[in-house]
């Protein structure tokens, strides 16, 4: 009689799930990070971005000009 009200419920559950939007990440440092990312289900990718500045707030500013101008990522 458990598995007849079980099985709708988990099927609810499945359908209705989504993605993790917030990502909150922790450095060796103890410096956090709070991403944020936006999922494009047409094309299936996503983008994630954090609030501006924090990689040059966690770096410093030297590390920072050096990952702009070294790497191919336009907002480091």
């Amino acid at each position: 009689m458990l598995k007849i009200f079980l099985l709708p419920f988990c099927i609810f559950l499945s359908i209705n799930c989504f993605g993790q939007s917030y990502w909150r990440i922790q450095n060796e440092r103890g410096e956090e990070l709070l991403l944020t990312i936006n999922t494009n289900s047409t094309n299936l990718t996503f983008e994630a971005h954090s609030r501006e500045n924090a990689l040059k707030d966690m770096v410093g500013t030297l590390m920072y000009m050096v990952a702009k101008t070294a790497g191919k990522i336009k907002y480091p």
